[in-house]
């Protein structure tokens, strides 16, 4: 199940879920609450889990708030989920963070892998398939970095890293994956519209290039004061065109 427990509510608001979230921390919250805490706070860190007081380094929306996008108010908290995963879900974390957020990723990767109608992509299947079967041949094989034979259950200790490095690794890769479908998307609608205005910025001063390239010059040797005031004033027409256009992206 792809969302928060029935009979819960969120912990902020203690109302039912609006645009429902959930943390790396597994608590869900409402987007709109969970926001409004961390502009409370500093901007430049994550926010806190009112709960469980563990830093929020991911959000994860419902597969029914992504549903409702088209509705602008949903879009609008959801843009704003996409910067805040944006800003903080690409920080490396320490290993004690890491360990904390096995269960989280662990469990809704499984679900994923589970639910035929989840799109995981083939190449991330594969590296989690691989990083399993890799992890659990060396832990049936007899050969042993830490022999059980001479040192008996001191001897499981390998066995046991093996397989803590295997599900922080299969967590690191599907991290990636919630990284990149709820906080990247910000950046490449960014990328796009700082191309778009790049791109239109040149084909404007191109096109003013060419307007005066047209016009009549006056004979050799004459003053065009006129003229030439005229082209500086269009083109500081356009770079101010320009720059309101920037203060608005």
């Amino acid at each position: 199940m792809d969302g928060p427990p029935v009979n819960d509510c969120c912990s902020i608001c203690h109302g039912h879920f609006n645009i429902a979230c959930q943390a790396n921390c597994s608590h869900w919250f409402c987007g709109d609450c969970i926001m409004l805490v961390w502009h409370h706070g500093s901007v430049l860190q994550p926010c806190k889990c009112p709960l469980c007081r563990r830093e929020i380094t991911l959000l994860v929306p419902s597969e029914a708030s992504l549903r409702e996008r088209n509705d602008p108010d949903i879009a609008e908290v959801l843009g704003k989920i996409e910067r805040y995963n944006h800003l903080f879900g690409g920080n490396t974390s320490g290993l004690i963070q890491r360990m904390q957020d096995l269960p989280f990723l662990l469990r809704r990767l499984l679900r994923e892998i589970m639910d035929p109608q989840r799109s995981l992509p083939l190449v991330i299947r594969a590296r989690v398939y691989i990083a399993m079967v890799l992890s659990a041949i060396y832990i049936i094989s007899p050969v042993d970095i830490i022999p059980e034979g001479i040192l008996g259950i001191v001897g499981l200790l390998d066995d046991l890293l093996i397989a803590l490095i295997c599900f922080l690794h299969v967590a690191a890769i599907y991290r990636s994956v919630l990284y990149f479908r709820h906080g990247e998307i910000t950046s490449i609608c960014m990328y796009k519209s700082f191309t778009t205005y790049k791109i239109r910025g040149v084909v404007i001063v191109i096109d003013e290039i060419v307007k005066i390239a047209g016009q009549p010059l006056r004979r050799k040797g004459e003053a065009n004061d006129g003229q030439c005031l005229e082209t500086f004033s269009r083109l500081n027409n356009v770079s101010a065109g320009l720059d309101a256009d920037r203060n608005d992206w």
